[in-house]
């Protein structure tokens, strides 16, 4: 099920985000960040929200492989959470402080990926300027010479 297909079931006479929250048990405000992408798509919403705006129809454009789909999603979801939690106990096992671990590599992480956007972004600034100091130096080099090092 994808987004559209919940806004386009909005549509239909007498469905409404707040019917809809109150389908799913939550604040209406939860319902506008989902229809907005501020909010992801829960896998075991989704069969509430088909039933509430769609009944047995069918919504069309959703299709036949939806439900295979969220069950693919939602077994790579467990797996992941299961690795996630074995890692989890060996690093206290270990005596790690594993938020902090993993607060500082995402940091890394983040700042390698953040520089790497940043030399592509300037890539071409950066070879002009290297081969401008290849044919006349650096900017300092005249100083340096007359008033030497300091």
């Amino acid at each position: 099920m994808q987004i559209e297909d919940i806004k386009r079931g909005l549509k239909q006479p007498g469905k409404t985000r707040g019917g809809l929250a109150k389908c799913l048990n939550v604040d209406v405000s939860q319902v506008s960040r989902l229809l907005n992408g501020k909010r992801q798509l829960k896998v075991n919403e989704v069969p509430l929200i088909q039933e509430y705006l769609y009944g047995d129809q069918d919504p069309g454009g959703v299709p036949p492989s939806s439900i295979e789909d969220v069950a693919r999603f939602a077994q790579e979801r467990l797996i992941n959470l299961e690795i996630i939690s074995d890692l989890l106990d060996e690093a206290e096992r270990c005596g790690l402080n594993a938020p902090k671990t993993i607060a500082d590599a995402l940091r890394e992480a983040i700042t390698a990926r953040k520089t790497d956007a940043w030399l592509e972004k300037n890539k071409e600034a950066i070879e002009s300027y290297n081969a401008f100091v290849r044919q006349n130096g650096m900017f300092s080099t005249r100083y340096r010479e007359a008033y030497g090092s300091i």
